[in-house]
């Protein structure tokens, strides 16, 4: 064994827990189990000097005997936990360990902060947090969710009026902070614990078994007022749960999990969290419900794991019944959970929506919320409460400290959010910006999806960095590698036995090391770098104009750079992708950074390219007419939209006018104001989904003098005066970096146009003024 004082040094370093042998793992357990055996033995005050106390009365076996028996009522098998075998105690009576044990555990107890310690030292087991998704929740915030959820519930008196709290779960609870959080709570309560990982489970069962101690230590008469508690090994999306259900289910359910072991299962018992399965929506009636966009598009189901567990927790509550968790702000906004977010509309009263910003978690800077909801149905006045936070200023990270405040609170009606394109949660809009909004859903409109098809270019970084798999030969694109320990979560060796950094071939799904790559090869350059000779040696090394990211700006592109083609393994994409015309939209980027494409670039996965529906197109290709009538008769049955939906129609709409709403300062401010999170540091990501939800105006071609008609004339010919190619080509040379800037003249152009789609969409002159003076 090492020597404790070197483990407790590296326990307080916080050191790379992976790198270390099983036997310090093994030390570990020790420490913790003899900080038990001190919690258990203890009979004096909970202040009481243990560092001179004697030990000589304490049974050994029997403490070996009741950490044996907890392994066993866990469902654990005996062999996960090699060091039950061998007695704890045995190690604490030698000399060499012993003291230095004492004292420690002495000074942790004694701060009661084994909640804490515990908790991070589970951190350090874990051999993979993407794959399990569990993180470290920090005490402070669960104190912080739990006193919260108390004054929601004296605030909402039928709601706490409707229950009697007896039965309490948290069905991923880890080491268990938010059980023995609610203790003081709910002492007359019954605690349920589920996990999946027993050795998380083990913490959490010497984390019960201290503080139980330690109430009987201090107040013998408390005895009848601690919970009764049970821990289960379970994993909560798998197992059955109990059928008579809980009164309260709290926790922080992880995200990000693994979900190729529960592929199966999302489609069996998860199906109603899928957007292709329109069926199982709840039936949610909405004025404007007819112009909200269905199945004209698809939309790729890709749930994360606190999708399935938020929904596994509405299954498992009573009647009238209260969860709240911790959970993701990607349940606000993203069309993936649209599903998700009807059912809570329909079927739920949520109570409140507290937001608490990013970097909650040390390594994850994803922003977080707490959703606390009743099961029960909404009233049609139903208003949920809404609470924004903020780190105070000058805040300086602490475990121990509370690092928000309240920023800002208010109240918003449950029901409006129905109206609302994928029934999003817009907890940031302003009533004057939901005005607006409202206001242009309610015009007859189409939706940019009925219109185009979306694709992105090459499955490529943007370097364009690739290798060569030494297994098959093919070519990846540069890989990011993941710490591998040759082990799976149980512990046990995999076939591959290799560790260190890995990654998996997208083709044979061979591990291969970092080490066993011998080098990159660039395919895509700048044309100032890319040697003379080898566009002139085009047969043998084909190359082609591609843009990447940073290509587009708003309105115009630079065409510089080009990638080489014919690396076996490379995706491509078929070259009739990249015909044109085609409207492109940058992924990235503060604001929109869109343009239209003349030409036959290729693309790279950040930039999104969306090309007119069939309908749309030419009628001199006969084979076009009959893609577009078999297109036609799918689309028919699942139309959704206030106005007829025929490809007649449609097929008179231009790409320049497309271009021009879409690209516009209101489509942006729209965008932005529905779609993303305004308090984030980082600027959202744009989605395809969202882009195709965007509202486009009906017109009347059928009258010559509408004014729809006369805007849509307008609106084409100025985005048609557009210059969108900064570079010209010279004709002796494919490709140069010589550029002509039509910024100032494009300005001028893009004034017009935001003007003549505000007018499209009947603002004000007040309303006007909101969106060209509006800030994202």
């Amino acid at each position: 064994m090492e020597h404790i004082s070197d483990l407790i040094d590296k326990l307080r370093n916080n050191s790379d827990f992976h790198t270390k042998s099983p036997h310090f793992k093994q030390n570990v357990f020790a420490f913790l189990k003899l900080l038990t055996v001190l919690g258990v033995s203890r009979n004096s005050s909970p202040h009481s000097d243990l560092s001179s106390a004697s030990f000589s009365y304490i049974s050994y076996s029997k403490i070996d005997s009741e950490f044996s028996s907890l392994i066993i009522n866990l469902g654990g098998k005996y062999s996960q936990f090699p060091l039950l075998n061998s007695s704890c105690c045995e190690s604490a009576k030698d000399a060499s360990h012993y003291d230095m044990w004492k004292t420690v555990a002495y000074e942790f107890l004694l701060e009661y902060d084994y909640l804490t310690i515990f908790s991070h030292l589970y951190q350090f087991f874990l051999e993979n947090q993407h794959a399990t998704g569990s993180f470290y929740t920090p005490l402070w915030l669960v104190q912080f969710h739990l006193e919260n959820l108390q004054q929601i519930l004296d605030r909402n008196n039928e709601a706490a009026n409707a229950l009697e709290i007896t039965q309490i779960a948290d069905l991923s609870c880890g080491t268990g902070n938010f059980l023995l959080c609610l203790v003081p709570y709910y002492p007359n309560s019954e605690l349920t614990g589920y996990d999946l990982d027993p050795l998380a489970l083990e913490l959490c069962g010497l984390n019960f078994l201290i503080l139980s101690q330690a109430n009987t230590s201090s107040s013998p008469s408390s005895v009848a007022k601690f919970p009764t508690y049970h821990l289960g090994l379970k994993d909560s999306l798998k197992h059955l749960l109990p059928e008579s259900g809980f009164d309260l289910l709290v926790g922080n359910p992880p995200w990000g999990l693994d979900l190729k072991p529960y592929k199966n299962i999302i489609d069996l018992h998860y199906a109603p969290l899928l957007r292709k399965n329109s069926k199982f929506l709840p039936n949610i009636q909405s004025e404007h419900k007819m112009n909200s966009p269905k199945s004209t598009y698809s939309i790729r189901d890709q749930l994360d794991s606190f999708a399935l567990f938020l929904y596994r927790h509405l299954q498992a509550c009573r009647p009238h019944g209260i969860i709240s968790l911790i959970l993701p702000d990607t349940l606000l906004f993203n069309p993936v959970y649209e599903p998700l977010r009807k059912i809570l509309l329909e079927r739920t009263k949520i109570l409140q929506i507290l937001y608490l910003g990013e970097a909650i978690f040390t390594n994850v800077t994803h922003p977080a919320l707490i959703l606390t909801i009743q099961n029960t149905k909404p009233s049609e006045a139903h208003q949920i409460e809404i609470v924004i936070t903020a780190p105070p200023p000058g805040y300086t990270s602490s475990p121990s400290e509370l690092p928000i405040q309240i920023t800002n609170r208010y109240s918003i009606v449950q029901k409006s959010f129905t109206r609302n394109v994928f029934s999003n949660f817009t907890i940031f809009q302003l009533q004057e910006d939901a005005g607006i909004i409202e206001k242009m859903n309610a015009i007859p409109h189409f939706h940019f999806g009925d219109f185009v098809s979306n694709s992105r270019g090459v499955e490529l970084g943007k370097n364009g960095e690739i290798y060569q798999c030494p297994y098959c030969s093919l070519w990846n694109p540069k890989p990011q590698f993941k710490i591998h320990q040759g082990q799976n979560l149980s512990g046990q060796t995999e076939k591959s036995g290799k560790s260190g950094k890995t990654a998996k071939c997208n083709h044979c799904h061979e591990l291969i090391t970092d080490s066993q790559i011998s080098g990159y090869r660039k395919i895509i350059h700048t044309v100032a770098d890319f040697p003379a000779k080898w566009v002139l040696n085009a047969p043998k090394m084909p190359v082609y104009p591609i843009l990447v990211g940073e290509s587009i700006s708003q309105f115009q592109y630079l065409s510089n750079h080009v990638i080489q083609l014919g690396f076996q393994g490379i995706k491509y994409k078929l070259p009739s992708q990249y015909i044109p015309p085609k409207i492109l939209f940058r992924k990235t980027g503060r604001g929109f950074f869109a343009a239209i494409d003349y030409d036959s670039h290729y693309l790279v996965q950040v930039i999104y390219q969306f090309t007119l529906k069939p309908w749309n197109l030419s009628d001199s290709n006969p084979k076009s007419n009959i893609v577009a009538k078999e297109a036609k008769q799918r689309l028919l049955p699942f139309q959704k939209t206030s106005i007829p939906h025929d490809s007649n129609i449609l097929s008179r709409y231009s790409l320049e006018f497309l271009f021009g709403v879409v690209s516009s300062k209101l489509l942006e401010y729209y965008y932005f104001r529905l779609f993303s999170n305004p308090k984030k540091k980082a600027f959202p990501h744009l989605l395809q989904a969202n882009l195709l939800a965007l509202p486009i105006p009906s017109i009347d071609f059928d009258d010559p003098q509408s004014e729809s008609l006369a805007s849509y004339y307008v609106i084409t010919s100025l985005v048609k005066s557009l210059h969108f190619q900064k570079s010209e080509n010279i004709p002796d040379e494919p490709w140069t970096d010589a550029t002509i800037d039509h910024s100032t003249e494009n300005q001028h152009l893009l004034q017009a146009i935001n003007l003549e789609v505000m007018h499209l969409f009947s603002l004000s002159p007040e309303e006007c003024t909101v969106i060209t003076t509006s800030t994202l």
